[in-house]
């Protein structure tokens, strides 16, 4: 079976339905790689040991491995990724959800792969919109999950939460094969806070790809900054209430300030007729 017409039918979805989703567009797709495509990454998945991590994250906010050298990545991974880069998938990810037109980023920043393994989390937050090597924004994210036999006792599903920050409305298992695509802004905020619980053998590894334009969306959105929750785990929750409730404050006030002058500078560039 090949891989991009099944990409491309399981991304034709009702665009109505992704788009009047809570708490904000999004929608979750099963079965989104062929079996034999799904079982060769699986395969082919780095182990935590591996040299490809160039970044090991230990941080009040996350706990993770991430790498986005994907030209580095095995073979399966590396292809598998340039075809979700690809003018077939970027066309049905525009008609499924309104956004674009879409261009890829083939330096996968802040993408790529991402390993988690037991007791490591992913605050809720709302991403950054401009990555430090191009002039674009971001507008969707695209995750595949990779955890076969994956049981919701391990933790580690992906949370959605409501556009004030205040509660989780929808929680996503993160199993094999399953895909997960949202427009993000400013308050698109997600993330699992929780430390992932699996065995020791065991880890949440999954894909991410990030999707852009070269006009800046109408929506607010968050400029080059990641904007961070305070984390619902357990240790050092005095200290990390103060540094969290501080930076939540900053972080809002610079991304409001940056996406309004962006917008000033978009307008002070428009020809005059």
């Amino acid at each position: 079976m090949e891989l991009l017409p099944t990409i491309r039918s399981n991304l034709n979805k009702s665009a109505e339905s992704y788009r009047s989703a809570e708490p904000y567009p999004h929608i979750v797709i099963d079965n989104f790689l062929p079996v034999s495509v799904l079982e060769t990454v699986i395969e082919a998945f780095p182990r935590p040991d591996s040299d490809i991590w160039n970044e090991r994250i230990k941080e009040a906010y996350q706990v993770k491995l991430a790498s986005n050298n994907v030209d580095g990545a095995p073979p399966p991974i590396r292809d598998l990724m340039y075809q979700l880069n690809s003018a077939t998938v970027l066309k049905s990810l525009e008609a499924l959800t309104g956004e674009g037109p879409l261009i890829s980023d083939p330096f996968f920043d802040g993408g790529g792969l991402h390993q988690i393994e037991r007791g490591g989390h992913l605050s809720i937050h709302s991403d950054f919109a401009k990555p430090r090597h191009l002039p674009i924004f971001r507008r969707l994210n695209l995750i595949i999950y990779l955890n076969k036999d994956w049981k919701e006792d391990f933790g580690g599903s992906l949370e959605l939460w409501s556009r004030d920050g205040k509660e989780k409305v929808k929680s996503v298992l993160p199993i094999a094969n399953r895909a997960v695509i949202f427009t993000t802004d400013t308050t698109s905020f997600h993330g699992h806070p929780e430390p992932v619980n699996c065995p020791p053998n065991m880890s949440r590894r999954s894909l991410a790809l990030y999707y852009y334009s070269v006009q800046p969306p109408a929506r607010a959105h968050n400029g080059t900054t990641t904007r961070w929750r305070l984390n619902s785990g357990k240790q050092d929750a005095d200290t990390r209430v103060k540094v969290a409730s501080f930076l939540w404050r900053v972080s809002g006030k610079i991304g409001n300030i940056a996406s309004r002058m962006e917008t000033k500078n978009q307008e002070t560039k428009k020809p005059l007729h």
